[in-house]
């Protein structure tokens, strides 16, 4: 068994794909369709954009959340697939069975998306505990570094395609055993820690695991004393569905401004 970093401009084993190891897992905008249906006790797919060549809207490691009505949360490309993923989506929801989809869009005349994806689509509902989803959503609450791993190539029977590796003890229930080993574990651990994507790959027979660390957003923190105090404000969000890390820092106007602006909006008075 190999762990696999990916250099940028190649994907692994040589591959002309753009790995780039920056992170690109944002969780965030799709938290609002993920709470509702899963409130709705309904599943959804969740993309996931694997591998990429030439010029493409995101990178791997991107998400993409879609509905079993068609409405989705978040972009893989800059508005030219996700029609047709949608069409792939509800197949997946239906069925239960991931589904690689490839696009190849480097044509000649350099129209729309100029680019190659390889995205493959999962479902999460009520039979695995909208994993991953669940534990990214945890995570991105609790603002705590994670990672997930997602098979993506596999020649085992007791590994296919779509299988999960998460690092909390409560999510792995019903893990695959071929997943519980040191190396994968340490790789989890290891995207984790410095927000880069990673493969592990296992031999005889061969497969592939895709490491996908959560991206973060940053927190805050503003200083003052006083007047500067006072003209700025720290909004946080309160509910445990969102995270508490988008800290926004935003300018209030201070009284003295308000006057100013409450004097010049004055009618003058004419002769």
């Amino acid at each position: 068994m190999s762990v696999i970093r990916a250099p940028a401009g190649r994907g692994r084993n040589g591959a002309r794909w753009h790995n780039r190891s920056h992170v690109e897992a944002f969780l965030g905008p799709l938290l609002p369709l993920f709470e509702r249906e899963r409130a709705a006790a309904r599943a959804l797919a969740l993309g996931l954009l694997v591998h990429t060549a030439g010029s493409t809207y995101r990178k791997p490691g991107a998400l993409m959340l879609i509905a079993a009505d068609g409405e989705y949360a978040g972009l893989l490309s800059g508005g030219c697939l996700e029609s047709d993923l949608r069409e792939h989506a509800r197949t997946v929801i239906l069925s239960g069975e991931p589904r690689a989809v490839h696009y190849d869009l480097r044509t000649p005349d350099g129209l729309g998306c100029e680019g190659a994806m390889h995205i493959l689509l999962l479902r999460a509902g009520p039979e695995n505990d909208w994993q991953p989803l669940a534990h990214l959503a945890g995570a991105l609450a609790a603002h705590a570094a994670t990672a997930i791993g997602v098979v993506t190539e596999s020649a085992r029977a007791d590994l296919p395609v779509g299988t999960l590796a998460l690092p909390s003890a409560a999510a792995r229930r019903g893990a695959s055993p071929a997943l519980e080993t040191p190396a994968v574990h340490a790789a989890l651990a290891r995207c984790a820690a410095d927000g880069q994507v990673g493969w592990v790959e296992g031999h005889g027979p061969s497969w592939s695991l895709f490491v996908v660390p959560l991206a973060l957003p940053p927190r805050i923190l503003v200083l003052g004393a006083g007047r500067m105090l006072r003209r700025w404000w720290i909004s946080r969000p309160a509910s445990a569905g969102k995270s508490r890390s988008s800290t926004i820092a935003r300018r209030t106007p201070s009284p003295r401004t308000s006057r100013l602006r409450s004097r010049s909006s004055s009618p003058v008075p004419t002769p």
